[in-house]
């Protein structure tokens, strides 16, 4: 409670939610001492993603994934016929026949909300998968990131694409979210893939590690 009235004082958004989360522990330590709090950590650990960051820690957590998005979509517009595009930044200056324009990768197209999203998922299969070695587990947490910076740049790519050949109301509007949303599917779709890629390289060690006939 002190950290929630102190944000009163010094205007810092971030404490302020995370102060509740404290206040929370403390709640439930209270009504139910620690064992309690052994039951209910992991619901109360996923709040954390619920948090926005700061704005200006946003921008500059989201700036190096959208310059990355930025020379991967580049490239796949190069790829095209009859396009020439080149990065600028967080820009895609691209020239398409007699026409040309910029392609601005905004904050919301960083990829930062649908990884944090895909964190916190791959945090709940992490820890539903209990009988699972730990290097599983931690693998497929690790992969979360990756998959989530492939899926962003296929839906940035898309985006781009329907824009250098003039389909801009099907880049905007309910169609953009709705390809926001395919991308959780794809998503979801290569994680239960490198689960399954995971699960079938434990299979065969423990077969390879039996002897031979099945003798001891």
């Amino acid at each position: 409670s002190a950290m929630f009235l102190g944000t009163m004082v010094v205007r810092y958004g971030y404490v302020a939610p995370f102060s509740m989360l404290i206040m929370l522990v403390g709640i439930v330590i209270l009504i139910g001492g620690w064992r309690l709090l052994l039951v209910c950590w992991f619901p109360i650990f996923l709040l954390i993603f619920a948090i926005p960051l700061p704005k200006l820690s946003y921008f500059y957590a989201t700036l190096p994934l959208r310059k990355m998005v930025t020379l991967l979509s580049t490239g796949a517009l190069n790829l095209l016929p009859d396009v020439q595009a080149t990065p600028q930044g967080t820009v895609i200056e691209y020239i398409r026949g007699s026409t040309s324009g910029t392609l601005n990768v905004e904050e919301a197209c960083s990829g930062m909300r649908l990884l944090m999203a895909f964190l916190a998922m791959g945090a709940i299969m992490a820890y539903l998968m209990r009988e699972k070695p730990v290097w599983h587990r931690l693998a497929l947490l690790g992969l979360c990131v990756p998959i989530a910076i492939f899926c962003n740049f296929i839906r940035v790519t898309i985006t781009s694409v329907l824009h250098v050949y003039g389909y801009k109301s099907l880049a905007m509007g309910g169609a953009h979210a709705a390809l926001g949303l395919a991308m959780m599917v794809v998503a979801l779709s290569l994680f239960y893939l490198a689960n399954w890629a995971l699960s079938k390289m434990v299979a065969e060690g423990t077969e390879s590690d039996e002897p031979a006939g099945g003798q001891p």
